[in-house]
Parts: C-alpha cells; sequence; structure tokens
C-alpha cells in the first residue's frame, strides 16, 4: 500500500518541486540585474563571437518533440515506445544535451503538461488517458509504464496543489492519493536494475515527493539511477535538493554527501557530480551551502562541461563564474583572482559561442565577462574572436 503524503506534509518541503530544479539548471542558479551587469562598451567591433538568440539545438528539439507529441496523438504507440526504449537502452543523448529517452518522454505527455500548466484539470486527466490506452495496448512494455506513471505523478502534484486553495479539497487529497497510489504500482512492477532502465529509475525517484516512505528509500533509488547511467547530470540536480533541511538533510551534511556523489561517478564524469550538487543548493537556497571546496567545484564545473556536448552547458558555467566574480565586487584579492582565472580559462578552453538566454543581462553581461578576462587585450584594440577549442584575442 502506497503511503502519500499529505499537503501539511508536503507544504513543509521545499516551495519549488525537485525536478523543476533540475530542469531550471538551464539558467544560472542566481540571476545577474540587468542593472548590475557592469558597463558595456558601446563599439560592437571588438566581439566577434557568435551571439545566438537561441541555441543551435533548439530547432532539432523543436523537431523531435512535435515528431513524437504526433505519434502520441495518433495513437502510433509502436514506434513510439520502440524509440523511447531504445534511447533508455543506449543511454542517448538528445540535441539539447539532455538524455534522448527523457526528451521523448516529454513530448509524448506534452498534452498533459501543457493542460496542467493551464489549470485544465480535466484536460489533462483526458490527456493521460490517452497514455493508459498505451499501457493496454502494449502489455509489458516498460516504457508505457513509465509514460502512464509519469503522467499520474504529475496530476497527483497538480491535485495537491488545488486542496490547499481550492474549496473541494476532500476530494482532490483523495485523487491525489490515488493519482500517486497507481503511479507506485505502475513502477514496482518494472524494476529498474532488473530492466537496465535509467528511465524507470528516474520514474521511481519521481516517487519521492508523493510517498511518505520514500524517506527510507530515496538514497537507494538515487544510487540505483547513477549506477545505471553514471553520466546523466539530472540525478545530482534532483538529489541535491532532498539533501537540504526541508527535505531528508541537513546543510552540515551535505558536502559529505556531495562528495560521496561525485566519488560514485568519478570514473565516468570526475567531479562533475560534486559541483551539480553545489549548483542545485543554491538555486534552491538562494546562496551556496557551508563547505565549499572552491577546488573541487571548479574542476566539476570543468568536467561537466568535458562531458556535456554542444555548447549549453558552457555558456551556463560561463554565465555562473561570471555571476559568482561580479558578486565579489570591486574586490581584488586572492580569491577574486582565482575565480577571474577561472572564467578567463574556461573561455579560452570551452566556449566558442554566446547562447544569449544562459547570460542574465545578456549581451551586456557577456560583455562584462570578456572586459574582465581579456581587457589589456581588448584595450590594446585587440577583438575577441572564437579559435578552434576556446575565445582568443586577435590582436590589432
Amino acid at each position: 500500500m502506497a503511503h502519500i503524503l499529505t499537503p501539511r506534509l508536503l507544504t513543509t518541503r521545499l516551495g519549488v518541486r525537485a525536478r523543476e530544479i533540475a530542469n531550471r539548471f538551464a539558467m544560472p542558479a542566481r540571476r545577474l540585474a540587468e542593472s548590475r551587469a557592469g558597463a558595456a562598451t558601446a563599439d560592437r567591433d571588438w566581439l566577434q563571437v557568435p551571439l545566438r538568440a537561441e541555441p543551435p539545438s533548439a530547432a532539432a528539439m523543436a523537431v523531435l518533440t512535435a515528431r513524437h507529441l504526433a505519434e502520441a496523438r495518433a495513437g502510433r504507440w509502436v514506434p513510439l515506445l520502440a524509440a523511447l526504449a531504445d534511447a533508455d537502452a543506449a543511454r542517448a543523448i538528445a540535441p539539447d544535451g539532455s538524455r534522448l529517452s527523457a526528451a521523448i518522454s516529454a513530448a509524448a505527455r506534452a498534452d498533459v503538461t501543457a493542460a496542467l500548466a493551464a489549470g485544465d484539470l480535466a484536460a489533462a486527466t483526458l490527456a493521460a488517458g490517452r497514455l493508459e490506452e498505451a499501457h493496454h495496448a502494449c502489455p509489458g512494455s516498460a516504457a508505457a509504464a513509465h509514460l502512464l506513471a509519469r503522467a499520474r505523478l504529475d496530476l497527483a502534484a497538480a491535485h495537491r496543489e488545488a486542496t490547499l486553495s481550492g474549496p473541494a479539497s476532500a476530494g482532490h487529497l483523495a485523487a491525489a492519493r490515488a493519482e500517486a497510489a497507481e503511479a507506485a504500482r505502475l513502477v514496482d512492477v518494472y524494476d529498474p536494475i532488473e530492466h537496465d532502465s535509467p528511465l524507470m529509475a528516474a520514474t521511481r525517484y519521481a516517487l519521492v515527493g508523493a510517498l511518505e516512505e520514500a524517506e527510507a528509500l530515496w538514497q537507494d533509488w538515487y544510487e540505483d539511477w547513477i549506477d545505471l547511467d553514471p553520466g546523466d547530470p539530472a540525478p545530482h540536480l534532483v538529489h541535491a535538493s532532498h539533501l537540504l533541511p526541508n527535505w531528508f538533510g541537513t546543510l552540515s551534511g551535505f558536502d559529505a554527501a556531495a562528495r560521496a556523489a561525485a566519488a560514485r561517478t568519478a570514473d565516468v564524469t570526475g567531479a562533475a557530480a560534486y559541483a551539480l550538487h553545489y549548483l542545485s543548493a543554491q538555486e534552491a537556497l538562494g546562496r551556496m551551502p557551508p563547505g565549499l571546496d572552491t577546488g573541487m567545484y571548479l574542476k566539476g564545473l570543468d568536467d561537466h562541461c568535458r562531458d556535456a556536448p554542444g555548447q549549453e552547458a558552457a555558456n551556463r558555467v560561463a554565465a555562473t563564474l561570471t555571476e559568482w566574480l561580479h558578486d565579489l565586487g570591486p574586490d581584488d584579492g586572492p580569491f577574486a583572482r582565482r575565480i577571474r582565472a577561472a572564467l578567463t580559462r574556461h573561455l579560452q578552453t570551452r566556449l566558442t559561442e554566446f547562447h544569449l538566454p544562459a547570460w542574465a543581462a545578456g549581451e551586456r553581461c557577456i560583455r562584462w565577462a570578456l572586459q574582465q578576462c581579456f581587457g589589456d587585450g581588448i584595450d590594446a584594440g585587440g577583438v575577441v574572436a572564437a579559435g578552434p577549442g576556446g575565445l582568443i584575442v586577435i590582436p590589432a
């Protein structure tokens, strides 16, 4: 029997759900306000690096989403579920650097999430019913069970939120419990380890917000997930939020847990898990937890970029380091020089184009960072350009 968290328990947790924290890693953890971006040089001639309004992967992701959403709407379950299962088995990577299985799943469930975003529970329930058709049409398919379980969890979360503000709270609470219990039943059929399925491990971990017994199981579920796919950043981003006091952890124990995560995946991703844990915690808290090892954190950021395809991660990390440096203000002591050196090295070895959505104040923020790192060359008349592996300054 699944034990479902009540609204009273849920309101003691983080105000932002853990899976949203993982998604929001698409931006720096804290934003630079436009007014704080620093003075920008009016002349654009010295900046000769591509400035993209959106990542090149955006178009490919739109095509992928449209294709698999169309399959779901048309009830073409065989090709959809085959693509989902194959992507899961291969640990394939989507154009934007996320796991392809997660991208296909999100596309197939897009009508559910869109209806929930619009506040239309009835339409979301109807859309989830189509995914139930897939589960019945393809018995024994872990991919079909996953789609339906995730839709059920989305509906359960919506019903729980409705209990906090709507007049019919008792009915919504019962519905939330029923949806979460059904999701748990679907997940229990397919053990992630037995089926060698990171997707099912992620689905099971998503139960953390719905089951009271998750406090005894969430760490095991996390370890199963990263053992099955140690190269995926998503488990670390989600897990970090559950290490905080509003969930199951303490601030004093956070650093040890982040180190343990990095040690468990070090042979694949180096120190990336350590950095990802701290980035997620900073997003949740608005500040870094105590105990940060700056050297390990900087190495982890670089390891994350080393393994990530494209330039999305490189831009996110560059923006994060820029914000950190900017927050130090006029300080030019050893620590500020260390962060500036890390940002300079990152720009020179990892970044070849700028994605404006990743930068809080857009081009002004980018120019501020470049002035900090390459100011002498720029002032001498040089231009900043993209070299084969990073940014370079071409002398006048």
